[in-house]
């Protein structure tokens, strides 16, 4: 564990990032680290280092993990790690969307595992996509996270919480259709209708509010804010910023197109 926390602040001082880490902050955050693990009473020994608890954490179980809606199969979840924070163990093997808000270098842990650490040449900015399907389902990960940087991970996530143990790899990314918009200052979008339901996802600071139905409401001032449309409902998006405002509008269905429309 030692060699792997220095293995960090090695990568950490040699390689050219935009927004540098100080010395004393790497050593807070591996001295932070070091204890969290050691003090830890999921930390596994080699004695169960390939045996799994019996009943393992849901992801939206984890206190990290906020569960902020949940339609039928789909669940979103806002997450967020804060600087020298380190999640408890928590599951992952259903069909899982990630939309990125406030990037942050982590260090992950699988169950009876050492430590994974990989630095990223630059943060990926607010709006970033990762869909993580077929790897959760195919690979069930029970790990836990630390956020080895100085500012907090933020990110929300879509899970279809359907088992699609069986499903063709062709088919991983069926479940979530992406689609990407911006709205320029005190503007509003034209009038936008799906066939399937949608999260809508701001990316962006900035007041915002939508048009439902001929009502304005949803209010929103704060990026990862998330509203819910029903199938084939029709809407509008209102920026009352003076800055232009990013949106990720998600269509979410399954592989047998079972609207989820509540």
């Amino acid at each position: 564990m030692i060699k792997f926390f220095r293995k960090i602040k090695h990568k950490l001082l040699s390689e050219g990032r935009k927004r540098k880490y100080s010395k004393l902050a790497i050593s807070i955050s591996i001295a932070f680290l070091i204890t969290a693990c050691k003090n830890s009473n999921e930390n596994p020994t080699k004695s169960n280092e390939y045996n799994l608890p019996a009943v393992q954490k849901e992801m939206w179980e984890e206190p990290r993990h906020q569960l902020i809606l949940s339609k039928s199969s789909i669940k979103v979840i806002d997450v967020r790690i804060p600087p020298k924070d380190t999640t408890e163990y928590h599951l992952h093997n259903r069909a899982t969307l990630y939309n990125l808000i406030n990037d942050a270098n982590l260090a992950t842990q699988e169950y009876g595992k050492e430590w994974s650490f990989k630095t990223a040449k630059q943060y990926r900015k607010s709006g970033f996509l990762l869909n993580l399907s077929k790897e959760y389902i195919l690979n069930n990960s029970y790990h836990r996270v630390a956020n080895i940087d100085t500012t907090t991970f933020h990110l929300i996530g879509l899970v279809n919480t359907e088992n699609y143990k069986n499903t063709e790899k062709e088919s991983f990314d069926d479940w979530f259709i992406k689609h990407q918009i911006e709205v320029d200052k005190m503007k509003r979008s034209e009038l936008i209708e799906f066939d399937n339901p949608v999260l809508i996802i701001q990316n962006s600071i900035g007041e915002s509010s939508i048009i439902k139905e001929n009502v304005i409401h949803s209010f929103k001032s704060e990026a990862g804010a998330v509203t819910w449309i029903p199938t084939k409902t029709q809407f509008k998006l209102i920026n009352n910023s003076n800055a232009t405002i990013n949106y990720n509008i998600i269509e979410l269905k399954d592989l047998i197109n079972k609207h989820t429309n509540e």
